[in-house]
């Protein structure tokens, strides 16, 4: 299979090359035989980027994991004997692969924190570099509580933000659905009584009926469009390069 490789080399910009290997893991080792330090990897292979989306979309329980790995290794196991453990009790599949491939490269010699780039979907860069760092400081279960506690908390606070827009969620939805009802039933219901009735009525009433005659001839239309401007919403914002250009834009506002 051929990876595509983008790698930095000592003295040089980054730039990507190409490797042969028979799995990720193996085009690692080959770039690091030449001296290469890899920042990200991937396939060539439209099955292989399949794959990896369907993995990108599952969430590996870190909290756990970094629960687990602290107690057991306060306990004086070794990484590699924790590791072992935890693949023994694990009953996940997914997990077990990437348990498994941990502990596959910490045989191989890779430190935790070298084995964990290799699995970039399950192991996010900040994780991977406070491993880093308490490797070099010797202070392992230190570094996994801090971080067990830092995702808690963004955890908590992800609720927090969720639990306080549902109710605003709730009365615009339902403030929305009113007052489609009245524009498209009940506003041209009055416009015949002001047509038969009343001679002359006010520019704003006018606007308004002329709004409802409009909604009931072209109701279907609107909802079409309305529908397939939600989903382009939706389709923009689940990729990650549009909501880093939201995120940037809302951050340059006053």
């Amino acid at each position: 299979m051929l990876y595509r490789l983008r790698v930095l080399r000592e003295g040089l910009a980054p730039y990507q090359v190409e490797l042969d290997a028979r799995s990720l893991e193996d085009a690692y080792t080959k770039a690091e035989q030449q001296g290469l330090t890899v920042l990200k990897a991937n396939t060539t292979q439209a099955l292989f980027g399949l794959l990896s989306a369907r993995q990108k979309n599952y969430a590996f329980p870190l909290i756990l994991f970094c629960q687990e790995f602290r107690v057991l290794f306060e306990a004086g196991l070794s990484v590699l004997e924790v590791l072992q453990t935890l693949i023994d009790k694990e009953t996940n599949i997914n997990n077990q692969q990437i348990l498994q491939q941990l502990a596959t490269a910490v045989q191989e010699g890779k430190t935790l924190s070298q084995a964990m780039q290799l699995c970039p979907n399950a192991f996010p860069g900040l994780f991977v570099a406070t491993i880093s760092a308490a490797e070099t400081t010797g202070d392992l279960t230190e570094a996994l509580l801090r971080y067990s506690l830092y995702l808690e908390n963004i955890d908590f606070l992800k609720k927090r933000v969720i639990s306080a827009t549902v109710y605003p969620a709730i009365v615009v939805t339902f403030g929305l659905v009113v007052l489609t009802f009245l524009i498209v039933y009940v506003i041209p219901k009055f416009s015949k009584i002001y047509e038969t009735q009343i001679a002359h009525v006010s520019t704003s009433t006018q606007l308004l009926l002329n709004l409802g005659k409009f909604s009931q001839q072209y109701g279907v239309y609107l909802l079409i469009g309305a529908s397939a401007l939600i989903v382009a919403i939706v389709t923009l914002l689940s990729q990650v390069n549009m909501r880093k250009k939201l995120y940037d834009t809302l951050w340059k506002l006053p």
